[in-house]
């Protein structure tokens, strides 16, 4: 095997948008982004740009090989020239604004949805995928809402409209869903934290299906559950719709049972009782009976 490890010592600039920030004690590491190749990139805290922001970065190269046999270049240095910087106050917002005090998984809310609406905010293939991935005879009714998910203010648009929509009479939606295929690196919308705060505060349990990623987005983190992909979100619909329905029928089964045994109680309770109750209607009918041969023998003697 051959190990390539070399630092180019003189200082070189490259062009590149920002994705994927992550900061780390006094560093921030990144990637740099140009057409379909990518170069990662280390500075310091206090100079790291803003993500998607497209930067000039002036540093010393390190090249060394990975374990897939490929090159990685890394870049060690600061931005140069007009740039956006980070802002802290969105990771402070990460950290402490974000809570996730809707964590109720499918199975706890499918018997509502059965009742109400299911909201799909989402491209239009990953929601006919899940459209035609539901069983047939599902009482889920959907309603979609296809906007491009990898516009942040699209995004932001349709979680507004979806919190005014629920805060109408009759509207009933219990949970919803957001939704898409790919894995790129239009991604970086669901780890913003302005659309993660933007999902809590609809205020109703929401799930995560942005498909065929291998990376958790901070949106997958706060989300009641977090689904692959579009499909394997509607098989566990599925799932859960018939396991509801089974469990509804046997508890159906059980009260009619239980209403049977109850009446069949109280039929053989009826039944032990009724000779006592001819007993004292006889007894009653006696004592009557006797009351007039009284009164008769007192009329025919003393009248």
């Amino acid at each position: 095997t051959i190990t390539v490890w070399k630092k180019i010592p003189e200082l070189i600039t490259v062009t590149g948008t920002v994705k994927n920030v992550k900061r780390y004690d006094k560093k921030s590491y990144f990637d740099l982004v140009c057409s379909d190749k990518k170069i990662n990139a280390i500075c310091a805290n206090n100079v790291t740009p803003s993500e998607n922001t497209t930067i000039e970065f002036n540093g010393l190269v390190t090249v060394k090989s990975s374990k897939f046999c490929n090159l990685q270049v890394t870049i060690e240095g600061a931005p140069i020239g007009t740039w956006t910087p980070y802002n802290a106050q969105l990771e402070i917002l990460t950290k402490n604004d974000l809570v996730k005090y809707n964590n109720q998984p499918l199975s706890s809310v499918i018997g509502d949805l059965i009742n109400g609406n299911l909201v799909l905010i989402g491209t239009s293939t990953a929601i006919n995928d899940i459209i035609t991935t539901l069983d047939k005879d599902t009482e889920v009714n959907i309603i979609e809402n296809i906007i491009s998910v990898s516009n942040k203010d699209n995004v932001l648009d349709a979680l507004t409209e979806l919190k005014k929509g629920i805060n109408k009479a009759g509207f009933l939606v219990p949970a919803f869903a957001v939704v898409r295929g790919g894995d790129d690196n239009t991604l970086a919308v669901w780890d913003d934290p302005e659309v993660v705060k933007a999902l809590l505060d609809v205020k109703i349990p929401f799930y995560t299906a942005l498909g065929h990623s291998h990376k958790i987005t901070l949106a997958d983190k706060y989300a009641a559950q977090s689904f692959p992909t579009p499909a394997n979100f509607a098989s566990s619909l599925n799932y859960e719709e018939r396991n509801f329905n089974y469990n509804f029928s046997l508890e159906f089964k059980t009260q009619t049972l239980t209403k049977s045994l109850k009446e069949m109680e109280e039929e053989i309770i009826a039944l032990k009782n009724k000779p006592k109750a001819v007993k004292s209607t006889l007894i009653i009918h006696l004592a009557y009976i006797l009351v007039c041969i009284l009164l008769l023998v007192y009329i025919i003697f003393y009248k």
